[in-house]
């Protein structure tokens, strides 16, 4: 009796099983005749090695009775670099010459320096890409991704010579994720990447090294900004920008609130969507109170949204932010978090009143309540 799965085209079929591991999709070929060559023309190729001869045999001697020109997406997931060092390398080697658009690379728990081959930095038909290592060596010399449109690294030690060579070798990119990039990187300079729209930093980890010295960030030509951040920032040129997300992480901002804060603020006055975390808010509450006629800018922002718990602690720096966006067309409350036992929290009901009493007028909706009024 057929199953009901083998009445499916063989071309979705095979969309199916490239959600598999290429181990597990290659022993699917023994189910029935339907299946037997429907793992060869996967349009996704997922390859996992765990550190043993096992993991890898079957896959380096089945690489090559793939459908080549139907891959468009690689991802290697390497939980410990296998015995034999050229493994990967093979891997790689023979899914440079395959030419697929996306490629996703995750040294997961990987202690080992491993170095890409000189091959690696110089290709014309990758469009996406992630890399995920936590051990990262140097690059060589500057990057040819020629056709690379999105880049997201996850490398801890990922120098700042490297991300030089990147931007310069990157003329189409338009999206540049960089997280847990927090040991070296302190100047973010994208005036010669002009291309680059999409900026997403994630830094959350106070880099003890250059304690002393802000992060910078130089990039007149980006849209969009997340920002997560544990050490000061300047914001150098963001002129065109028109969303940003921010928020902080350490406390340590406070002794350095006179620096950064109010240059900050107003490096965003014109931004039209605007987002702000809890710690940021704490940190503007913190900064009204101890710093002497703080210059608060008034901001264009049409569309705004607090990631945070409604605490009267925080209630100084969200009174003045709100009181200060005239143009405000929508307000969003997403409450992350909301003990009843804080001694400042304070009732949803109440917020609203407040808001009321500010003169507030615009559309109010509360993440966490799942209510939506006019305020």
């Amino acid at each position: 009796m057929t199953a009901p799965i083998d009445k499916l085209p063989e071309e979705l079929l095979s969309k199916i099983i490239s959600f598999l591991p290429l181990k597990f999709a290659i022993s699917t070929s023994v189910l029935s005749k339907k299946w037997e060559n429907a793992w060869k023309i996967i349009p996704s190729v997922c390859i996992v090695y765990r550190g043993d001869e096992s993991s890898a045999i079957p896959i380096t001697s089945n690489m090559h009775r793939l459908t080549t020109e139907k891959i468009s997406t690689f991802h290697l997931r390497v939980d410990r670099v296998p015995k034999r060092d050229n493994d990967v390398d093979d891997c790689l080697c023979f899914f440079m010459m395959v030419k697929p658009e996306n490629m996703v690379l995750r040294f997961i728990g990987s202690d080992h320096e491993y170095s890409f081959m000189d091959e690696f930095f110089d290709n014309g038909s990758i469009k996406r890409l992630i890399v995920e290592h936590p051990h990262m060596k140097p690059m060589p010399k500057p990057v040819s991704w020629c056709s690379l449109r999105s880049l997201a690294l996850y490398c801890p030690y990922l120098p700042q010579q490297a991300l030089d060579n990147i931007l310069v070798g990157c003329p189409v990119m338009r999206s540049l994720t960089l997280h847990q990039c927090e040991d070296q990187l302190v100047y973010f300079d994208l005036r010669e990447a002009p291309s680059v729209e999409n900026l997403d930093i994630d830094m959350m980890y106070w880099n003890h090294d250059v304690s002393d010295a802000a992060v910078k960030i130089e990039a007149p030509n980006i849209r969009y900004l997340r920002l997560s951040i544990a050490s000061p920032c300047v914001l150098v040129d963001v002129s065109s920008l028109k969303e940003a997300k921010l928020n902080i992480s350490n406390i340590r901002w406070l002794t350095k609130v006179e620096d950064f804060l109010p240059a900050m603020m107003l490096k965003l006055q014109n931004v039209k969507k605007l987002t702000f975390g809890s710690t940021f808010l704490d940190v503007l509450s913190s900064s009204l109170a101890q710093v002497h006629d703080f210059p608060f800018p008034t901001f264009k922002v049409e569309d705004l949204t607090l990631e945070t718990m409604i605490l009267e602690s925080l209630l100084p720096g969200i009174g003045r932010l709100l009181q200060n966006s005239p143009a405000l067309k929508h307000l969003t409350v997403d409450v992350v978090k909301q003990p009843e036992e804080e001694a400042d929290h304070v009732p949803v009901h109440s917020f609203i009143h407040l808001l009321r009493l500010l003169n507030v007028k615009t559309l109010l909706y509360i993440q966490c309540m799942r209510l939506c009024c006019n305020v």
